[in-house]
């Protein structure tokens, strides 16, 4: 049965536009995650007990691998780097990423069938002959994981591409608007057949694209998906073959053995195992990616008609991109293969398929945009408002006087470098003064304060001396003393000092003009206007005190306007980041019943391994694996399934990632994904995680 694979279907083409560099992916997560699980078994492997006692001599060679495998980024570094090895070119970049060991066990005259070497040299030679298919085991690994990163930046470029055309199906009068701002064969098809026709013409030519970048994309699909599964497939018989070696050390340990020149049988058995691993997941990847008969991406014939209808003639005649049979029964045992097989033609077979492949991608990536890019019309929206806004605006300015537009754009700059001091350098500046030092003048009022009280105290204690001469000096010491620790707590109307002074005060004011010729009327106000000095000069200092304790709080007042901004910038991205979240979990809930409906329908079988069958010719064993072929692909996915699958996950990788990053329980929902992923889950367990997903991560709900 047909189904849509464009995983990106439920954003509009109008709100998204196809990647800068569509050759190359930053972060495939699909692909890192099996890389990752791969170093992680291939490490394990290479530190056990069986493969650490074989090559004794060299330890710690699978990390050495994998950290000059870590340098390699893309298909061209690994080709650099196989090209260097193949022509024994060690003094380049490329070849100096591998060790004088690793070289030379893929020197020419090394590169020899295996157990072809015997006698003293054995030891040494199924050392290095390991040493040699641990390394293409890497290198084989790596092939596919850049494949698939290749493989998944043509998907994204042509399911944009095909949401277009999608898009333009079902709205030709709108895509019409579109070709004609681009294209000079829409007008001469507008002129002959006028608008309805040229409408009609569209809507078939946009089904034409979209008819042939189906067809590629289904391809890119099923080759992810069989080369994801070569890759898990070869972990998983690693994974094996080390339980096997640690059963055969075991038995193999005799006690009161003596010590031998030859190698034990279970080591054998091991190279055996490693070399057919290597070479049966090589040839099926060759076979994979490289078909019989596949000379290129496109047929040379599908080049388009001339005139006013290209492409359309030429989507006809494309050749499906990657059309492989995903399943090549092979009989061949591991004896035969690591017989008929040697490292160099191992070697030789994975550079010609990478350079194959390497090119490959980047036809198809050239041809399909060549071919299929949507018309630059569309963005006729853009170009209109900026025909309406932008440029009368820059022709208005600049149409008086070039020094004018200067002049505006000066006065905007000091307008901003303006508010820019006021509210943010001359407060930050005054802060820092604030916390550093005090405000100017506080010292000197304080001391000013400090004598004015003594002074009218010394006042009060000499006119007590000169109402009271017989007074002894130590008493109008005392009475000086409390009168001026009366004034320091603010307190004036003491019952000493200040009580003598404002009787005779009052006595004087009944009686003022002979008080004023004949007695101390004027002394007793001099004094009463020293009192009222002192207390102005007291609320003078109260008010600087409070200015100089919140005078730091003034400061951090003056840059309110900037915080306030800060704030509701931090606000609305806030408020920005929570309403973005609900189309994004609704976008992963689309993405969780896109995989359901994969797991849980699968493709029509005979859409993928097509098997010819002519009467008599086909035999009974043929009709028995066939039949069970068939009941296996019932409970696991096939290749295009597979494929699917992974590029669904990868988009809810990278939205989980990038938009749940706090969850507390965002590894364990990349670890279910992981699970949905491998190739050796069922249809019925991947039903089975789906359903716990669901009901866990509350953006499933």
């Amino acid at each position: 049965m047909f189904r849509e694979t464009n995983v990106g279907g439920t954003q509009d083409w109008r709100s998204t536009k196809p990647s800068s560099n569509v050759h190359f992916i930053s972060s495939s997560t699909f692909a890192t995650a099996l890389a990752t699980r791969s170093c992680r078994t291939f490490l394990q492997f290479t530190h056990s007990p069986a493969v650490v006692e074989l090559l004794s001599e060299w330890p710690g060679i699978g990390n050495d691998m994998e950290t000059y495998a870590l340098q390699l980024r893309n298909l061209d570094d690994l080709a650099g780097l196989l090209h260097c090895i193949k022509f024994s070119q060690g003094t380049t970049r490329m070849g100096a990423q591998v060790s004088r060991t690793l070289r030379g066990a893929f020197a020419a005259d090394n590169m020899g069938s295996l157990g072809s070497d015997s006698g003293a040299n054995l030891p040494s030679a199924t050392e290095s002959n390991l040493i040699g298919w641990l390394q293409l085991l890497v290198w084989t690994r790596l092939f596919a994981v850049f494949s698939m990163r290749q493989l998944a930046a043509i998907h994204d470029q042509i399911s944009w591409y095909l949401w277009y055309w999608s898009w333009a199906e079902v709205h030709s009068a709108r895509a019409s608007v579109h070709l004609a701002l681009g294209r000079t064969w829409w007008w001469e098809g507008f002129l002959r057949r006028g608008w309805m026709g040229q409408v009609l013409l569209v809507k078939s030519y946009a089904i034409a694209h979209k008819s042939a970048l189906n067809r590629v994309l289904h391809g890119v699909v099923r080759t992810l998906g069989a080369v994801y599964s070569l890759v898990d497939r070869m972990n998983a018989l690693l994974s094996s073959m080390e339980d096997t070696a640690a059963g055969d050390r075991l038995l193999s340990q005799e006690p009161g053995a003596g010590i031998s020149t030859e190698i034990p049988p279970n080591y054998h058995r091991l190279v055996s195992n490693v070399c057919a691993t290597v070479v049966s997941t090589m040839k099926l990847m060759a076979h994979t990616l490289r078909p019989q008969g596949t000379t290129g991406f496109l047929d040379a014939h599908s080049r388009g008609m001339p005139g006013e209808m290209p492409y359309v003639g030429g989507c006809a005649g494309e050749l499906m991109i990657f059309e492989f049979p995903t399943r090549t029964p092979s009989e061949e045992t591991p004896e035969r293969i690591e017989t008929s097989a040697s490292l160099k033609d191992i070697f030789n077979l994975l550079l010609d398929t990478l350079n194959f492949t390497r090119n490959y991608t980047k036809s198809i990536s050239e041809e399909i945009h060549t071919r299929h890019v949507p018309p630059n019309g569309r963005h006729w929206r853009r170009l209109l408002l900026a025909g309406f806004t932008v440029v009368p605006s820059v022709i208005l300015l600049s149409s008086h006087s070039v020094s004018n537009l200067w002049r505006v754009a000066s006065s905007a700059r000091v307008v901003l470098r303006s508010l820019m001091e006021n509210y943010v350098m001359y407060p930050i500046k005054e802060i820092y003064k604030s916390l550093t030092s005090s405000r100017p003048g506080v010292l000197e009022r304080r001391r000013t304060l400090e004598m004015e009280m003594e002074s009218v105290a010394n006042i009060i204690r000499d006119y007590h001396e000169d109402y009271y001469p017989n007074i002894p000096h130590d008493e109008l010491q005392r009475l000086r003393d409390r009168t001026l620790k009366h004034l320091r707590s603010g307190v004036i109307a003491d019952d000493e000092g200040y009580c003598l002074i404002n009787k005779h005060y009052e006595n004087a004011i009944r009686h003022p003009i002979r008080s004023a010729f004949f007695g101390n009327l004027l002394r007793l106000m001099l004094i009463q206007l020293t009192y009222q000095q002192l207390e102005v000069m007291r609320v003078v200092n109260s008010t600087d005190e409070v200015l100089e304790g919140n005078d730091l709080n003034f400061k951090i007042m003056a840059m309110v306007p900037v915080f306030l901004f800060l704030s509701g910038l931090l606000f609305i991205s806030f408020q920005k980041r929570r309403a973005s979240l609900r189309p994004v979990n609704n976008q992963l809930k689309l993405y969780w019943r896109s995989v359901h409906r994969v797991v849980t329908f699968p493709e029509d079988l005979h859409d993928e391994f097509h098997i010819s069958r002519s009467g008599d010719d086909v035999s009974m064993d043929q009709t028995k694996e066939n039949d069970a072929w068939e009941l296996g692909s019932a409970n696991h996915l096939n290749s295009h399934d597979q494929g699917l699958l992974l590029l669904l996950t990868h988009h809810m990788r990278r939205l989980a990632v990038e938009y749940h990053m706090g969850y507390s329980h965002l590894q364990e929902f990349l670890e279910d994904l992981d699970d949905l992923e491998s190739v050796q889950s069922t249809r019925y367990q991947r039903l089975l995680t789906l359903e716990r997903m669901r009901h866990i991560y509350y953006f499933l709900w």
